[in-house]
């Protein structure tokens, strides 16, 4: 598939157009996402989960654009206004939208977090890195 590879830092392709205003807030939520948590090219997966979050946050922004301009519109215009509505609809699909971002970004620093080592790990290393001493040890007698 030529001319289809991701864009540079790792975001992938997803509009027809990269240079139309949605792209480069997709590409400035992607970037704020990513300098914010330290991902970095070796983590492709969290790369994935960063445009995944970017493009959220993008269409939860167009969906509060959205519902000001309804609002403005009702409140303002005369003649053929919004609904209730489509008022109604345009405030829920903002709030989903904004909702479904914040929990996006969470799991995102929750898999972006370095995870911490449990105590059964730890005794695990240090009884390993005391055979590793005492083998050592036992060596250094056996040549003496």
């Amino acid at each position: 598939m030529s001319g289809r590879r991701r864009l540079r830092g790792g975001l992938a392709r997803t509009f027809p157009d990269h240079r139309s205003a949605l792209a480069q807030a997709y590409r400035r939520e992607y970037r704020a996402i990513v300098e914010e948590l330290g991902i970095t090219a070796e983590q492709p997966h969290l790369q994935r989960e960063a445009g995944r979050v970017a493009l959220l946050r993008v269409q939860a922004q167009v969906g509060a654009a959205r519902w000001c301009e309804l609002t403005e519109k009702r409140s303002r215009i005369r003649g053929r206004r919004p609904s209730p509505q489509a008022l109604e609809r345009a405030s829920r699909r903002a709030h989903l939208d904004d909702h479904s971002a914040s929990l996006a970004l969470d799991k995102l620093r929750e898999l972006a977090r370095p995870r911490v080592k449990t105590p059964d790990e730890i005794l695990d290393e240090f009884h390993a890195l005391g055979a590793a001493e005492r083998g050592a040890e036992e060596d250094d007698d056996a040549g003496a």
